[in-house]
């Protein structure tokens, strides 16, 4: 998650490997105003829809209604 680091069990990080056939769940508290990506660095699953982008706000600013 490029500008943002996470958590994934209890441990900071920056990135992380995601082999075939495993999930993890990773929990961000975005910090770093501006737009951002999600991204696979194997360029053929990019190709295929791997990439993802996401908007950071800064506190109060953000348009969208809060998530339950």
């Amino acid at each position: 998650m490029h500008g943002n680091s996470f958590t994934y069990n209890g441990e900071r990080h920056d990135a992380i490997s995601l082999n075939d056939g495993v999930g993890k769940t990773l929990y961000m508290n975005a910090t770093g105003v501006g737009k951002w990506q999600v991204i696979c660095h194997v360029n053929w699953h990019q190709t295929l829809g791997m990439v993802s982008n996401y908007q950071v706000y800064n506190a109060g600013q953000c348009p969208l209604p809060a998530l339950g």
